[in-house]
């Protein structure tokens, strides 16, 4: 497992890494370490029992998520292929485990008139030009809290995602510190070109003149290289931006959806406005059409009945 970890290091970002070499230092060696590969493709069921003595190591009361141990299946599973291309094993022992089932969280979108309540009552904060871009490009919130001014072309109505902005975790002897870094997009599918409504175009516009404004008057001269939603002239600390997203939605009294659901609102209403699922995973950023489909399966009567009343009224034209 640690020739496994020392191998992915560097061909993964670091906060999967973190997960990654947590899971392995905390819960598989501690449980499962005595054993050889070869040991698990003989007996899995010594991971279904390793699974059930999984501990908190946070100090904090309670058993762990069945999301978490998931994870910490994941990462065993994900090692074990890699030791059956390497042929220390034949079968990877993960696949005759079945991890604890997880109930999907519940899914929230927008409708039209709440994202017209969302724009209106976040315009008159320093979330405003954030929030309308997320639900305008369905932006993940470290691809929106990493947009630099050269990825949007406002003549165009464009946003070119190229990176994302993640909290990360540095161990040393001594202590743990923290740093927020820029890494690849999730996948190659989410470096991607989202063309911007309207709405979303106009506040930006607004807001870079305010942020030029406010620069300026600290002595800073912005360029391109200039993130577009910052705080004080800094990178917003994703669990920060998330925070304060909360607070303002809560004093005003709006809707409570979570920061993602604004991505979930910009799918679900592109579907329900007729885009097809190809034209809303390439938008998404998301790996494969099948992710897609899966995810907004709730919208599929609402496309089902609308493209059948417009199959309904082009036959009433040739009727």
């Amino acid at each position: 497992m640690e020739r496994w970890l020392r191998g992915v290091k560097n061909s993964i970002g670091a906060g999967a890494f973190h997960q990654y070499d947590s899971h392995v230092r905390e819960h598989l060696i501690p449980s499962l370490g005595h054993l050889l590969f070869v040991d698990l493709e003989r007996s899995p069921q010594a991971i279904e029992e390793a699974m059930t003595s999984f501990k908190r190591k946070d100090g904090r009361q309670g058993e762990l998520s069945p999301l978490f141990i998931k994870k910490v299946w994941s990462t065993l599973r994900t090692a074990c292929n890699k030791a059956k291309k390497l042929r220390l094993i034949t079968v990877n022992p993960c696949d005759f485990v079945d991890p604890p089932k997880v109930e999907r969280k519940e899914m929230r979108a927008l409708s039209p008139s709440q994202v017209g309540e969302y724009l209106e009552v976040f315009d008159a904060t320093d979330l405003g030009a954030a929030v309308a871009v997320a639900i305008g490009s369905g932006c993940r919130r470290g691809e929106l809290l990493a947009l630099r001014w050269r990825d949007a072309d406002l003549e165009r109505g464009t946003l070119r995602v190229e990176r994302s902005l993640e909290p990360v975790t540095i161990t040393t002897p001594k202590r743990k510190r923290y740093e927020l870094r820029f890494k690849e997009p999730k996948s190659k599918r989410s470096r991607r070109t989202i063309p911007l409504p309207l709405f979303a175009v106009e506040r930006l516009r607004r807001y870079r003149v305010e942020q030029a404004q406010r620069f300026m008057a600290a002595g800073v001269r912005p360029d391109g290289d200039t993130l577009i939603f910052d705080k004080d002239g800094q990178p917003w600390r994703p669990g920060s931006f998330g925070l304060r997203f909360t607070a303002l939605r809560d004093a005003a009294g709006l809707p409570k959806v979570r920061l993602h659901d604004l991505r979930h609102s910009y799918a679900s209403l592109l579907l329900q406005s007729g885009a097809d699922l190809k034209t809303v995973s390439t938008a998404l950023g998301h790996s494969s059409v099948a992710i897609t489909a899966d995810t907004y399966a709730h919208v599929s009567p609402v496309m089902l009945q609308s493209a059948a009343d417009r199959l309904g009224d082009l036959i009433e034209k040739h009727a």
